[in-house]
Order: C-alpha cells, then sequence, then structure tokens
C-alpha cells in the first residue's frame, strides 16, 4: 500500500484468500487481511462481501480447535460490520452483524466463569457497547442481568482460587450507564442503594478502584438523586467528582443544570489547587457570559486558551469547549464575524473526530475526504493536518 501499488496488493490477498491448499486458520487471516486492505482502500462493499463470507461459513466439519478460533473470529467480523453499518448509515448491516453475536451470546456467556474469561468479557463489553451505540437500551440491560447472574451465581464445584469470579461491579456500572443513556434516571438510584453486589461500600471505592469508559458513576448517581428530588446530595456528589477528575465536563455539564447557588468561588479555589487545568476557568467564563459579564467572560476564556489551546487529551465531544464559549461571548457581543471563527474551530474538530471514527474501522480512504472537509472549515488546525499527514503515508501518497 506504501507503495501506491493498493491493487496489485488486493489481487494478491484475493488469490491468498481463494487457496485451498492453506489451512483454516490461515485462510481466515488472509481473508482478514483482505478485508483491510479493501475497506483502506474504500471498496466498503467488496470487504462487506468478504465479512458476511466469514460470518455465514459452514465450520462444522473443522477440528475442534479450528472451531474455537473460528468462533472468535466470527464474532470480531460481526461486531465490525455492525459498526460499519452505523458508521455508514447501512442499517442492513447493522443488524446482521448484531444478530449473529445474539445467536451466540447464550455460549458466549458460558465462557464467563471460565479460567481464560477475559478474552470472552472483552468481546461481551464490545457488543454491550455496540448496543449502547445502537440505542437498543433494553437488549444491553438484558445483556448484562445475565452476566451479573452469571458472576453471582454460586459454583457447585472448589474452584481455584485463580478462577474465583470476582464481584460485578464494572457490570453494574455497565447497568448504571444503560439507565443514564436511556433515561431512567430513578432505576440508577435503585441500583446503588438495594443493588448488593457492588462489592464496595462507598462510591468513593469504586472511583479509586475501577477502569471503566463510560459516564463516571458519581455523576449518573447525581443524576438519580436529582430525579428524586435530592438535590443538596447531587451537587455535593458533582463536586466531589470535579474535585477528584476535574477535567470530566460531563460534571459540570449536570451542575450548570441543577445548581441554582453562584458556584464561580467554588470554581476559582479549584482553579487555585491546580492551574494547570483549565476546565474551571472554561465554565467560570460559561456562567459570566450567562449572567451577562462578557468583558469578564472573554477575559477568563482568554485564560483558560493561554492554559490549554489544544485540548488534546480530552475525549471525543467536548474538545475544544473553550473556543464553543467564545464562539458564544462574541455573539452576545454582536461580533458575528469572530463568532462563526470560533465556531468554524469547533466544528473542524468535530468532523476530525468522525474521521477518526472511520480511521478506527479501517476506512483510510473515507477519514481523509473527512480530514480536508475539517481542514476548510479551519485551515490552521494543525491536528487536522497531523491526521491528514498520516493517513496520506499509510495509503502511499508521499508527496501528498
Amino acid at each position: 500500500v506504501q507503495m501506491g501499488r493498493t491493487s496489485e496488493m488486493l489481487g494478491v490477498l484475493s488469490a491468498e484468500s481463494a487457496r485451498t491448499d492453506l489451512s483454516f486458520s490461515r485462510q481466515v487471516d488472509a481473508q482478514e487481511r483482505l478485508i483491510a486492505g479493501n475497506l483502506a482502500a474504500d471498496r466498503v462493499e467488496d470487504a462487506v462481501r468478504v465479512m458476511q463470507k466469514i460470518i455465514n461459513l459452514d465450520a462444522s466439519q473443522k477440528t475442534t480447535a479450528e472451531k474455537a478460533a473460528f468462533a472468535g473470529d466470527r464474532l470480531d467480523q460481526s461486531l465490525a460490520l455492525a459498526k460499519l453499518g452505523r458508521l455508514l448509515g447501512k442499517p442492513e448491516w447493522v443488524a446482521e452483524g448484531m444478530r449473529v453475536f445474539e445467536e451466540s451470546v447464550e455460549k458466549t456467556l458460558d465462557g464467563i466463569t471460565e479460567r481464560d474469561s477475559y478474552e470472552t468479557e472483552s468481546r461481551i463489553r464490545l457488543f454491550y457497547q455496540a448496543l449502547l451505540d445502537s440505542h437498543q437500551y433494553a437488549k444491553a440491560e438484558s445483556l448484562l442481568v445475565k452476566v451479573i447472574a452469571k458472576k453471582i451465581k454460586p459454583s457447585k464445584s472448589p474452584r481455584p482460587y485463580y478462577s474465583e469470579p470476582e464481584a460485578p461491579t464494572e457490570e453494574l456500572m455497565m447497568l448504571a450507564q444503560v439507565y443514564y443513556q436511556a433515561g431512567r434516571y430513578p432505576d440508577i438510584l435503585d441500583l446503588l442503594e438495594k443493588a448488593p453486589w457492588w462489592g464496595v461500600k462507598d462510591l468513593m471505592d469504586v472511583y479509586h478502584n475501577f477502569s471503566y469508559d463510560g459516564t463516571a458513576l458519581p455523576i449518573m448517581a447525581a443524576q438519580g438523586l436529582q430525579s428524586a428530588g435530592r438535590t443538596a446530595e447531587a451537587i455535593k456528589i458533582l463536586k466531589t467528582s470535579i474535585e477528584l477528575s476535574p477535567g470530566d465536563d460531563d460534571a459540570y455539564v449536570l451542575l450548570d443544570k441543577i445548581a441554582k447557588e453562584d458556584w464561580i468561588p467554588w470554581l476559582d479555589s479549584l482553579y487555585q489547587r491546580d492551574r494547570f487545568e483549565e476546565r474551571p476557568l472554561i465554565w467560570k467564563a460559561h456562567l459570566l457570559q450567562k449572567a451577562g459579564k462578557l468583558d469578564e467572560a472573554e477575559k477568563t476564556i482568554l485564560e483558560a486558551l493561554h492554559v490549554d489551546p489544544t485540548d488534546g487529551e480530552t475525549k471525543s465531544g467536548n474538545r475544544v469547549r473553550a473556543y464553543t464559549v467564545m464562539s458564544e461571548i462574541k455573539a452576545a457581543k454582536g461580533k458575528q464575524d469572530d463568532a462563526k471563527f470560533f465556531a468554524d474551530v469547533v466544528e473542524a474538530v468535530r468532523i476530525a473526530e468522525h474521521g477518526d471514527e472511520l480511521t478506527g474501522a479501517g476506512l483510510i480512504t473515507q477519514s481523509i475526504a473527512e480530514y480536508e472537509k475539517a481542514q476548510a472549515h479551519f485551515a490552521d488546525a494543525y491536528c487536522v493536518q497531523w491526521r491528514l499527514a498520516k493517513r496520506f503515508d499509510e495509503l502511499g501518497k508521499t508527496e501528498e
């Protein structure tokens, strides 16, 4: 590919995947390489046909070892097909990919209590995320309930210490995420206050001892408390969560919705603790702008941009929030050209984030089109230029 001979490469892989003298695992490996090559070259339909071939392959005549290895390949391709469908607006691909995984989920769940359950749990987490991404909350809830039931079920026979199941704490956090995204906030509170399987006694223990990619549990807890009218408790939890993780915008967003008192002095004290963290300044500027104190708001947001103009470590969807606030301030001052400039910066980053999603799915050529679109909104976005250079290099377009 890097020599610019993509068609030749795809021809070699296609011939390799069609060979009948290869072992079964080598054939599947060649097919997966062919999928990756087709996706990179934007031959998506060709890639999907190979995916469907793997997904629908009858492996009943293969050896036990081959079947076991292939089962994982088949599930991986089914999830990859569903992801492609979501990114490219092909609901039929989503349905096909999810169907394959759903058909095998009961058998997959049997691996939860096995000694080597890491790979099983990783695939279940991918399936859970795919269900969340496609807003299939009832199915995500059902899946997690089954996993939790597997983990808390007493063993009928003694196990060695290394295979004893742990408390399903992370699965309970994932279930809370389902309720949070589905807007079932009272269920979050029920889960926190009534489920006996957390394995910890306090939210603080969960915060410190578990890595988790979704919304932070204290934020979901605060939303549950707010839904029950327990606003003071919700605010206390949110402020503690921000003190522990001051870069998490989700906590500020909820605090902004429910706090009635002036919390600018608290933000000032938070910034004094860590002058390399720009979030307290960004949210202070937002509050000042809402209060109509536009000059003070602009001064504060400029200070935030001096602390960190790039926002590179922030998760997708929340990056360059300072530019969003600056755009709002300029618009409120009637400076529409300036407001549009900062809004274009934000739009460029959002488009680039979509390009990153395409890159993650192997759609290199399509991601380049997104990055070029992003650059049209903000020509000086060096993060976009770097991404473009990286993708061009991967496709052998050295001059570009």
